[in-house]
């Protein structure tokens, strides 16, 4: 015998055919009356709901019910905080109680030129000083670009580099429908949340910095990337590391365009690579 219950975003879900399905974890209870967890639902979203029994016989439904799910609140609160390493300060972003920093880490114990691999770098420099890196105009503006190690082990403490769920959720909080945000390959999502991330204007970004609204203070710059072969596309693009590695040799990145307001994933970015560092509060 099995007891549970299913649900959907079509009238009269069925235990084949459902957008989900959920079976009390400690079998059949002796009280009729028991909680059971509905998951992955989306903002502003209709279901239909049915509890089901199942033994050899088939299949009863009990009466079918309905909601409409509210939408993602996008409470925002914006902070400072001082990495004491180097005394860099940096806007911070709190969307619905996960706090982000909101500029490009900036921290740079080494520095090396594009065609070496000390996983430090910062865009168009071509030497080997780290006071005359943190000279540059770049370095002040999209802060350092980090091969993957270096990126999971430079943010300060209290800080972390965030998890693939970490981004689902900031994506969620903005919008994003859960298949979008948890989706583990390559895609271009959502809706218009690429827009709500990326500073307004074209003092960075390049021509048309399509949708930008910055609503959440996230303020995504475009700085680009590094690889063996040079710098290349600043303004253009605005890439971000996870911490999580699906695949061996390959790395989650999440990255934003100046000619669109979604948010896209690359499933195996190169981990030698260069790119930006946005940490996330412990």
């Amino acid at each position: 015998i099995k007891l549970g219950i299913v649900w959907g975003t079509s009238p009269a879900p069925d235990v084949d055919n459902n957008d989900g399905k959920e079976e009390p974890v400690w079998g059949v209870p002796s009280n009729p009356i028991y909680p059971i967890p509905l998951t992955s639902l989306n903002p502003e979203t209709t279901y239909y709901v049915r509890a089901y029994g199942q033994n050899p016989n088939g299949v009863g439904y009990g009466e079918e019910k309905s909601f409409t799910t509210k939408a993602f609140a996008q409470i925002v609160q914006t902070g400072t905080f001082t990495d004491t390493r180097d005394n860099t300060e940096y806007k911070t972003t709190t969307i619905n109680g996960q706090t982000w920093m909101a500029e490009n880490l900036a921290y740079l114990p080494d520095v090396c030129a594009y065609d070496a691999s000390c996983g430090y770098w910062v865009y168009d420099y071509a030497g080997t000083d780290v006071a005359a890196a943190k000279a540059t105009s770049n370095y002040s503006t999209y802060g350092v670009l980090y091969n993957w190690e270096k990126a999971k082990a430079s943010c300060p403490t209290g800080w972390h580099l965030p998890t693939h769920e970490e981004w689902a959720i900031f994506e969620m909080n903005l919008g994003m429908n859960f298949d979008d945000a948890t989706y583990e390959d390559y895609q271009a999502r959502g809706t218009d949340q690429g827009g709500k991330i990326k500073e307004t204007g074209t003092g960075h970004w390049a021509e048309p910095n399509t949708g930008a609204t910055n609503v959440s203070e996230f303020t995504a710059l475009p700085g680009g990337l590094r690889f063996s072969t040079g710098y290349q596309t600043l303004g253009v693009f605005g890439y971000f590391w996870s911490s999580d590695q699906f695949w061996p040799g390959g790395v989650p990145l999440r990255y934003v365009a100046n000619n669109s307001e979604l948010i896209y994933l690359i499933r195996e970015a190169d981990a030698t690579s260069g790119y930006s560092v946005r940490c996330v509060q412990d």
